[in-house]
């Protein structure tokens, strides 16, 4: 994945302790910060795995992810519990969940409103439970 979308101002690819690349806050970002509205589009993954593994996406909930169809620096977010972001339903804002300092690796809970099961029950996806 050579190319993508630069998505997030203000935030820097680079290697990350918790897994391959990460997305680095250049500055301080207080509680409630609105980062981005996640781009994409509502749909129900249909238990599809390869469909899964092949697109960029966040979960919705147990049933619908946020499909993109192009690759971004979204992507680049890595899970973590407890996570600095959070993603509200609403209107799919990217916001801190606590006050976040400069150079600290932006996280999320992939978990936080659900995961498909098949997704959860891959190899892919052990290191979320």
């Amino acid at each position: 994945m050579a190319d993508f979308l630069e998505t997030i101002a203000g935030a820097q690819l680079r290697p990350s302790p918790i897994h391959g690349r990460g997305l680095f806050s250049l500055r301080e970002r207080p509680l409630g910060e609105v980062l981005c509205i996640l781009e994409g589009e509502v749909v129900s993954h249909g238990e599809d795995l390869d469909f899964l593994l092949s697109h960029e996406w966040n979960a919705l909930s147990a049933d619908e992810i946020l499909l993109r169809r192009d690759w971004t620096s979204y992507g680049f977010i890595n899970h973590a519990r407890p996570a600095n972001l959070t993603i509200r339903l609403d209107d799919h804002s990217l916001r801190a969940a606590r006050d976040i300092m400069a150079g600290e690796e932006l996280t999320l809970d992939y978990t936080e409103h659900g995961m498909p099961e098949v997704y959860l029950n891959s190899a892919h996806g052990s290191y979320l439970g």
